[in-house]
């Protein structure tokens, strides 16, 4: 009897289920696939773009002020004349790239942006002007288009038409190896990068 019980109570229970509340596998409805990543070259470069951009962003957030003057040793540059290096750079491209000139031409940010509230305003203006022509960028422009500069050689004044591509993608590996030299000044001071740091759990 205790044996048989079991088997009666397998029969009965599919019996219990509710036969307009069940779906046959062969009936229920095929999920969607998954929509694939944008793949376009400029998602790509947009990507890559927002990605180091929030680093150095996030990297002068967190540096603390006392450390902007810091240096390992004399002979390299302090924290603050790294990231003027970078704003300097980023803003004069990026304005060159959308025909207007560097709003910092003629001078030398290395010198005179110290301070960390100065540092981090800029950077942020800097960005700004990237952000408007990264996201105008198009396939198009990337892969065969170019727009025209201005060079000095031997004192002559040069035009050049640069591709799009190519100076697009040296502002990301520049900012990218800015980032990964100047993470070395936080690790020596104790403090985790913004890209190795992950407290707020993402």
């Amino acid at each position: 009897m205790k044996r048989w019980i079991p088997v009666v109570m397998l029969a009965v229970l599919p019996i219990m289920i509710d036969a307009q509340s069940a779906t046959p596998p062969s009936q229920a409805p095929a999920k969607a696939p998954a929509p694939l990543p944008d793949m376009s070259l400029k998602a790509r470069f947009l990507s890559q773009y927002q990605y180091v951009r929030g680093n150095l962003v996030k990297m002068a957030e967190k540096m603390p002020a006392e450390l902007y003057a810091y240096q390992p040793t004399p002979e390299v540059k302090t924290f603050a004349a790294n990231m003027a290096h970078i704003i300097q750079s980023n803003a004069g491209q990026c304005a060159s790239a959308s025909g207007r000139p560097s709003p910092y031409a003629g001078q030398n940010l290395e010198k005179t942006l110290t301070a960390k509230a100065d540092v981090v305003k800029a950077l942020t203006d800097a960005f700004v002007t990237c952000d408007d022509v990264f996201t105008k960028l198009t396939d198009e422009q990337l892969s065969s288009g170019t727009y025209e500069i201005t060079t000095t050689r031997d004192g002559q004044k040069i035009p050049l038409k640069m591709p799009y591509v190519s100076s697009y993608s040296s502002l990301i590996s520049h900012n990218n190896e800015m980032y990964g030299y100047i993470a070395v000044y936080m690790r020596l001071k104790g403090i985790v990068p913004p890209s190795s740091d992950h407290a707020d759990g993402k």
